[in-house]
């Protein structure tokens, strides 16, 4: 499970985009600074942005943002552990949610981690 930061619930990445990176991945891409500024949210961290202007923000644990969801650099996992989401991603990739019969058995749809 990758590292979490910051306050309760944590943050376990930082998004520019639709691309997610684990908070060291993304201090190396983006810089400490500006990073630190996002997961601390101290005022200003709006400016801090990625290379295509849109702005940093923070995916915190547990959410439906790090469903099935990977570090874009060193490839570690954001959701919990545990999740579900893990056993068929395909399935929540393809759905938003599990309804998979395997069988005889209905995982129904999963509820956030």
């Amino acid at each position: 499970m990758v590292e979490m930061y910051g306050r309760w619930p944590g943050v376990v990445a930082i998004v520019g985009d639709a691309e997610r990176y684990c908070v060291p991945c993304a201090k190396g891409r983006y810089g400490e600074e500006a990073v630190q500024a996002v997961v601390d949210g101290v005022p200003g961290y709006e400016r801090y942005t990625d290379h295509e202007g849109n702005a940093l923000v923070v995916a915190l644990r547990g959410s439906e943002d790090v469903h099935t969801e990977y570090c874009r650099d060193c490839g570690e996992p954001l959701c919990e552990e545990d999740c579900p989401c893990y056993r068929h991603p395909e399935m929540w990739q393809q759905y938003g949610r599990l309804v998979w019969d395997e069988g005889g058995q209905d995982w129904g749809e999963v509820p956030p981690c």
